[in-house]
């Protein structure tokens, strides 16, 4: 991929991703136990989430600011159990490009009901598909990160891809990052906002300024993600995260998302509001459990797809007008991809195994 920075007076800076980065990034489990994930990565230091039935443990290094011990031999991580945290998401659909703001209509839902659709001839499954990603980092979330910015981006997006590789999904698809667009400072042409469903809708007519529309250039990406350190509310809720547009994947206009920035489990999040991009609406509004799978509308945090996400998201690559964007293969050479992740070296022990009694 490569790493473009963007200054107020639009002046730019590009720079080719770390050659072999995607090396640092792992997927794995805990042994003996089945309901279990981990997506790690290694550059400079471990960072990620390693995801159990009931909850999940975030591990990052001790940011040096707070280091009060200058002669370690090695640097101190953080293990935490993550929280419960804000997590409601509402969805958008648009017709004919449209954007539906108006809670009375049937475009809009909050994070628990769904419409069906009419099952559409099954293609042939390829071995997977791919979806290139450009992530765009909103000046709040740059500064916070600072020189850290890059190595973030791919430890987040790493934690989304493994979500993708679960087999109850019921296909392969693969994140492949194409490009960091960084926004050195308040950027005039993107006018940032609290509520969502206004920067989703600032942040899709932006991006197309600068967005390839050619699905043959290297730098065209199927989904635009901004990531932004902004509190972000929906109709006045603060427990919005994230928010992006049902089925548009391959729309040009409008597969788009924004994700707040709550820590590396944003990367939980990003996975959530792609299932929405693919067609996924919430678990509940289908009959499905909602409160456990990864398309929740109380979390993203869970492990698994629902029969529901499944379901809706072989309508969409049923469709050919709707997932043709995935079929093109990843850009070996020219993107970080996390298809190529190494599983399980050493493996992840279970606190019994490492403490035994």
């Amino acid at each position: 991929c490569i790493t473009q920075r963007m200054g107020s007076n639009k002046t730019n800076s590009l720079e080719p991703c770390t050659q072999g980065e995607e090396l640092c990034h792992y997927h794995g489990y805990i042994k003996n136990e089945n309901q279990s994930s981990a997506a790690i990565s290694t550059c400079g230091g471990l960072h990620g989430i390693i995801s159990l039935a009931d909850h999940d443990l975030v591990i990052q290094p001790v940011h040096e600011d707070h280091l009060n011990i200058t002669s370690l031999p090695s640097h101190p991580h953080v293990i935490y159990r993550r929280s419960v945290r804000k997590s409601s998401c509402k969805e958008i659909t648009g017709q004919q490009g449209s954007i539906d703001l108006d809670k009375g209509n049937n475009y809009i839902h909050k994070r628990s009901a769904r419409e069906k659709y009419p099952l559409l001839r099954r293609r042939k499954r390829s071995a997977g598909q791919y979806i290139e990603i450009k992530a765009v980092v909103a000046p709040d979330a740059a500064k916070f990160h600072g020189a850290d910015t890059r190595k973030f981006v791919t430890t987040v997006l790493n934690i989304a891809a493994q979500r993708f590789q679960d087999p109850s999904l019921g296909y392969k698809l693969f994140l492949t990052l194409v490009e960091i667009l960084i926004l050195d400072d308040h950027t005039s042409s993107l006018v940032m906002d609290k509520d969502s469903g206004t920067l989703l809708k600032n942040f899709c007519q932006w991006q197309r300024q600068y967005h390839p529309t050619d699905d043959s250039n290297p730098r065209h990406a199927d989904h635009v993600l901004l990531i932004t350190s902004t509190d972000l509310e929906n109709n006045g809720d603060d427990m919005s995260v994230g928010l992006s547009y049902i089925g548009a994947i391959c729309s040009k206009d409008n597969s788009c998302s924004v994700n707040e920035d709550t820590g590396l489990d944003i990367g939980l999040t990003i996975a959530h509001e792609l299932g929405h991009s693919l067609g996924m609406s919430h678990d509940g509004e289908a009959g499905c459990r909602e409160d456990i799978n990864i398309m929740s509308a109380n979390g993203a945090g869970g492990l698994k797809w629902s029969k529901c996400s499944a379901k809706s998201l072989e309508e969409t690559m049923s469709s050919s007008s709707k997932s043709s964007c995935l079929n093109d293969g990843s850009l070996q050479g020219t993107a970080t991809n996390f298809n190529n992740i190494r599983e399980n070296q050493g493996g992840f022990y279970s606190a019994n195994k490492q403490m035994p009694s």
